[in-house]
């Protein structure tokens, strides 16, 4: 009984879910590009010292500032966008609605809850961050 009290009373919440595979940051060194052996200098994907940094950075309330601009997550959560301490809460909300684990298979799982399931799909595409990357090197 209780269940279905809850159930009723408390909003949907869905589900998205991406995986997403990190490239080696070491692909950037220029030796690799004169070597005459390059392709054996580093492999394509990264390993488990660029997942755990991009996993740090994803979880940082630097990607959330970004992401609660980029989506206008306190208009969307009813908060008032117009206030500081609304855009605060809104932050503290995705990271509370946002799971990202390092998989088995050295992958990144990114989970995202929202009452929209649009939204949860839009926050947790990776390749919806590719927009991020030059503000958070700048």
């Amino acid at each position: 009984v209780a269940t279905a009290v809850l159930s009723a009373v408390l909003p949907s919440q869905y589900l998205s879910v991406a995986t997403a595979i990190p490239s080696n940051a070491r692909l950037t060194d220029a030796n690799r590009l004169t070597a005459q052996d390059a392709r054996e200098l580093y492999p394509v994907f990264g390993e488990a010292d660029d997942l755990d940094r991009i996993q740090g950075i994803c979880m940082s309330n630097t990607v959330a500032g970004l992401l609660n601009a980029k989506f206008h997550l306190a208009a969307h959560y009813g908060l008032n966008p117009d206030k500081a301490a609304d855009q605060a809460k809104a932050q503290k909300r995705l990271l509370h609605n946002t799971e990202i684990l390092k998989t088995e298979t050295g992958a990144l799982r990114i989970k995202v809850w929202d009452h929209d399931p649009a939204m949860a799909a839009s926050i947790a595409n990776p390749k919806r961050a590719k927009p991020f990357a030059g503000s958070l090197n700048g």
